[in-house]
C-alpha cells in the first residue's frame, strides 16, 4: 500500500511541476509578445515620425523630432571647434538648422572672448594691426591675400643700429618702427637707399645718419599706393608744408606692414588711398 502511495505522490508532483512550468512559460511568452508589440509600435511610430519630419511638430513626429535633437546635441558636444580659426561644424538635420546656427554663433563668440582674454599683449597688437590692414587693403591691392598669414614685425631695424646723433635729435620721441626704403628724387626719380623711422609724432627719412626729410603726421594730406603688387608709396603733404619738402615717393619691401604702421601712428587710417595703377 505504501508503494502505491509513493508512486501516486510522485506522479502528482510531476504533474504539478509540468503544470507550473507550462504556466511560467506562458507568462514568459506573454511578456515576450508584449515586448515585441511595444518594439513594433515604437519602430512604427519613429518611421512615421521620420516620414513626417519636415512637418511642424505634431503627435505623429514629436518623438522622432526630440530623438533627432537629442542625438544631434550629443554628437555636437563631442565635435565642437577647438579654436577661433577652426571653422568645422557638425552638419545638422533640417529640423535643427536654426538651432544649430544659433549654437554656432554662441560657440564662436565664447571662443573669441576666451582667446581675447588669454592672448598676450603682443598678439593683441598684431591683431589690431591686421584689422587696420584689412580695412585698408582687402579687395583693393594685389598681393594682400598672400600676406595675411605673415605676422607684422615690431620693427625691421633695431634702435641700436641707428646713428647716435639721430637718436639724440629725436630723443624726446619714442621710435616705433624702422625699415629700409628706396626714396625717389621728385625731379629725376633716381632711387636712393634710405631709412624710414616712424615715431609717435613724425616720420623721418634718414641718410647716413642724417635726417633728410621730416614729415609730421599732422602735415600728411594722404598716403597713396597702387592696386598692383608693387611696394611704391607716396606720402602727400599739405600745401603749407610743401614750402620745406615735397611729397615723399618711397618703395618698401614690406609695404602692407609699413603703410599700416604709418596709418596707426597717424591715428587716421582713412589717409591711405589705393589708386588704380597703370
Amino acid at each position: 500500500m505504501s508503494i502505491y502511495a509513493g508512486v501516486r505522490r510522485s506522479r502528482v508532483r510531476s504533474l504539478a511541476a509540468i503544470k507550473l512550468e507550462s504556466c511560467w512559460r506562458g507568462v514568459l511568452a506573454r511578456k515576450l509578445v508584449k515586448k515585441r508589440m511595444w518594439a513594433a509600435q515604437t519602430i512604427r511610430k519613429y518611421i512615421k515620425g521620420f516620414i513626417c519630419r519636415k512637418q511642424p511638430v505634431n503627435v505623429d513626429n514629436k518623438d522622432f523630432v526630440r530623438f533627432a535633437q537629442y542625438t544631434y546635441l550629443l554628437k555636437l558636444r563631442d565635435h565642437l571647434p577647438t579654436g577661433v580659426l577652426d571653422q568645422t561644424w557638425l552638419k545638422p538635420p533640417e529640423i535643427m538648422e536654426e538651432t544649430s546656427e544659433f549654437l554656432r554663433k554662441i560657440c564662436i563668440r565664447n571662443l573669441s572672448v576666451k582667446y581675447c582674454r588669454t592672448a598676450p599683449a603682443v598678439r593683441k597688437a598684431q591683431l589690431d594691426q591686421k584689422v587696420v590692414a584689412s580695412a585698408i587693403f582687402r579687395g583693393k591691392k594685389a598681393g594682400y591675400d598672400r600676406s595675411r598669414n605673415e605676422h607684422f614685425a615690431d620693427t625691421r631695424i633695431s634702435e641700436s643700429e641707428l646713428s647716435p646723433k639721430v637718436m639724440q635729435m629725436i630723443r624726446h620721441e619714442k621710435v616705433k618702427y624702422v625699415t629700409r626704403v628706396l626714396k625717389f628724387d621728385p625731379k629725376a626719380y633716381k632711387p636712393r637707399e634710405r631709412l624710414l623711422v616712424l615715431t609717435r609724432v613724425a616720420a623721418y627719412i634718414l641718410e647716413s645718419g642724417k635726417i633728410k626729410h621730416k614729415i609730421e603726421y599732422s602735415g600728411i594730406k594722404a598716403v597713396s599706393t597702387s592696386d598692383l603688387s608693387d611696394g611704391t608709396v607716396v606720402i602727400h603733404v599739405l600745401e603749407e608744408c610743401k614750402l620745406e619738402k615735397a611729397d615723399a615717393i618711397l618703395q618698401c619691401e614690406h609695404v602692407f606692414e609699413m603703410v599700416t604702421r604709418l596709418a596707426i601712428l597717424a591715428k587716421n587710417p582713412e589717409l591711405v588711398r589705393v589708386v588704380q595703377g597703370r
